[in-house]
């Protein structure tokens, strides 16, 4: 008699999910938080972005920016620093290793921080 019972059970563990079937709704309005990309695409994206070619900076130009820039925050990214200036990411850091140090540890990780004889806050 228990055997029935068990059996009645797992045959309606079985159809259970035949019942429950998934359906497409069609939707009468259109989502507000999908908005259209109007076909363009990634690459048009960022040529547009980039469009503009970095120069470089004079050197002594580029030193007082990097130390204004540091007096009003303690650590960058390089990234960051790259929008800001404006100038090749290659040349950036050739002039960060003379005047900044990289954190690789500790909490400001990847971030750059001036030299000790730079700063003037401490």
């Amino acid at each position: 008699m228990s055997c029935d019972l068990y059996m009645k059970q797992k045959r309606l563990n079985f159809q259970g999910p035949e019942m429950k079937r998934k359906r497409a709704v069609q939707l009468t309005e259109v989502p507000q938080h999908i908005k259209p990309v109007n076909g363009i695409t990634r690459k048009e994206i960022q040529e547009a972005k980039g469009s503009e070619k970095r120069t470089r900076m004079d050197d002594n130009q580029l030193t007082s920016r990097l130390l204004e820039l540091f007096e009003k925050h303690q650590y960058y990214t390089l990234k960051d620093l790259c929008d800001i200036t404006k100038q090749p990411t290659a040349f950036l850091k050739e002039k960060l290793k003379e005047i900044a140090v990289y954190n690789s540890r500790a909490t400001q990780r990847n971030m750059w921080e001036l030299k000790p004889e730079y700063r003037n806050y401490d």
